[in-house]
């Protein structure tokens, strides 16, 4: 069509079809028309194409909102929805990008905003201006200004560890029965797999054990090392000895560690070089998981 027409007629023609377009959604955005297939969590959507509020998904809404002003942590508001299996409208898991987008959301105050329209419509508010400000202070306060946030509780620090280093081991069941042990290459595709993360503490461990598995490899020492190196740094983990310390010096120590108890001959300097680590860290933290 665009040779049929040329450049010009052709350039006319889309940016035609361009302001029909933009025309029609400014005519949806001042009937109040809900513009995606799927309304926002606690509303549902009428055959005129608005929305109105869903009593039962409206109750959800204010709940996420006061666990947060109670919690003060996304990550932990979205383990507990899905430690209790709360259903989620769109399927799958609780997320904190689900939650920042339900948190951040005016029309939860019966703000309506699309398209250059800006209309403020009693009958969609499901929480009170105050309880969204306060919210919306918080989120601002630790994930822009970087206040100090809360510790993680034990039980969801404790989930997210279990997790991950299950994970870890159905890795190395996949990487064994592949006979893919010592092939970089493939075993980080493997890895790519079953190292997905969610939350910052999700990705630490995904870069511990990716470094322990690297360095491993790397000095050609036998499987067995992975499963005592990962073992020593989970005892690092669960024993809060990571805090304020350098996750790539704990992973040479725990290396270090499996290698002594298995009478693998090699310096710690040796482990620290290839782990790119410290070698005065490596040797406090290789103290500290010993006990000494």
């Amino acid at each position: 069509m665009r040779e049929i027409l040329g450049e010009e007629a052709w350039r006319k023609f889309c940016q035609a079809m361009s302001d029909r377009s933009k025309r029609g959604i400014r005519a949806r955005a001042l009937e109040y028309k809900w513009p995606n297939a799927s309304p926002p969590l606690g509303y549902d959507k009428t055959t005129d194409m608005t929305i109105k509020v869903n009593a039962d998904e409206a109750k959800l809404v204010q709940r996420i909102f006061e666990m947060y002003l109670r919690e003060k942590s996304l990550p932990q508001v979205a383990f507990n929805l899905n430690l209790e299996k709360v259903p989620k409208n769109t399927g799958g898991k609780w997320s904190t990008t689900t939650l920042r987008e339900i948190l951040g959301n005016e029309i939860y105050i019966g703000v309506y905003r699309y398209a250059g329209v800006q209309k403020y419509i009693p009958r969609l508010r499901i929480v009170s201006d105050e309880i969204f400000e306060r919210v919306s202070e918080t989120l601002r306060r630790y994930e822009t200004l970087g206040a100090e946030r809360p510790p993680m509780p034990d039980e969801r620090r404790h989930a997210v560890i279990e997790k991950m280093f299950g994970r870890y081991q159905d890795f190395l069941k996949e990487l064994e029965k592949k006979n893919l042990i010592g092939q970089r290459q493939h075993w980080l595709e493997i890895w790519r797999e079953f190292g997905r993360a969610s939350s910052q503490s999700e990705k630490n461990i995904v870069f511990a054990l990716s470094e322990i598995t690297r360095v491993v490899i790397d000095l050609a020492f036998p499987p067995a090392v992975l499963e005592g190196a990962s073992s020593w740094y989970r005892i690092a983990l669960e024993g809060k000895f990571l805090q304020g310390r350098s996750i790539r010096a704990f992973c040479a120590a725990a290396i270090y560690a499996t290698c002594r108890d298995r009478d693998i001959a090699i310096s710690l300097n040796e482990v620290a070089d290839a782990s790119v680590a410290s070698k005065k860290m490596t040797w406090h933290c290789y103290r500290i998981l010993k006990g000494v």
